[in-house]
């Protein structure tokens, strides 16, 4: 009986000490956390071997968000801020750096294009995850998130991709 009671209580801390720590597995969680009452969308598929996470908010207020509270609010989370210099035009549909050069896409997100229909701000941060450069490679590179900002700063999106 005291060996039931031995495994009963191993299985019940290792229980907690799982879902105590859920929090560090799924990157990029600390996110929905931020303007809990703006988010409209929050779409989240982490698995053993990768994941993505999306989430969209919006307010009817211009100006409710901030770049500098977002890039705060992101490096107190142990994620470093890398780049501000891409600009995405909703009308056109292309990216631009620095406003003036056209540039490739930095990712590639089904969510993005469908919730892209304004100008947009991206800021870009480490967040010290990986993903495969291409599906199969074996390659890994630095799993950027990003924080897309609108222009009237009532409407912001995340975006993050990890893992293979």
């Amino acid at each position: 009986m005291s060996q039931y009671r031995s495994f009963s209580s191993f299985l019940a801390l290792l229980t907690v000490c799982f879902l105590a720590s859920c929090r560090n597995v799924m990157p990029g969680n600390f996110w929905s956390r931020l303007h809990t009452d703006y988010i409209i969308q929050n779409i989240s598929d982490q698995g053993p071997r990768g994941g993505h996470r999306e989430i969209l908010w919006e307010s009817k207020k211009p100006a409710t968000f901030s770049a500098t509270e977002i890039i705060q609010f992101a490096q107190t989370h142990g994620w470093k801020f890398v780049d501000s210099s891409y600009n995405y035009s909703g009308l056109s549909k292309t990216w631009h750096v620095f406003n003036t050069r056209e540039a490739s896409p930095p990712f590639q997100n089904t969510y993005f294009d469908k919730w892209a229909k304004t100008d947009w701000k991206l800021l870009q941060f480490d967040s010290k995850w990986t993903r495969e450069s291409e599906a199969g490679s074996g390659e890994f590179v630095t799993s950027y998130g990003y924080i897309l900002l609108n222009n009237e700063r009532n409407m912001m999106m995340f975006i993050h991709v990890w893992g293979e």
